[in-house]
């Protein structure tokens, strides 16, 4: 899908792609998005690994694309937002693991 979104005109695609999946489904899609072109918002926690997240974080660098991690606050209630944190600029990484 990231391929082929990347290809329609640009005021046709995707502005951003948020990925809503279980944890252990974050790191490829992410990553497929990132490389395609596309900001990326996620659930936390975006990978499972120190690898994957080191990985994610080389990809940001190279491709100037923003991933975003989004925090769901326990106690909402509904209809607010959750809150969206920077990781464009990580000097570090971490896992869940």
């Amino acid at each position: 899908m990231a391929a082929a979104e990347a290809k329609l005109p640009l005021m046709q695609r995707l502005d951003f792609v948020t990925l809503v999946t279980p944890n252990d489904m974050h790191y490829g899609p992410a990553k497929r998005f990132l490389e395609a072109g596309f900001n990326v918002v996620c659930d936390k926690p975006v990978t499972l690994t120190l690898e994957e997240a080191q990985d994610l974080k080389n990809i940001v660098a190279r491709t100037r694309k923003s991933l975003r991690r989004h925090l769901q606050l326990l106690g909402q209630r509904h209809g607010e937002a959750g809150r969206a944190t920077w990781c464009g600029t990580a000097t570090s990484a971490e896992s869940a693991r």
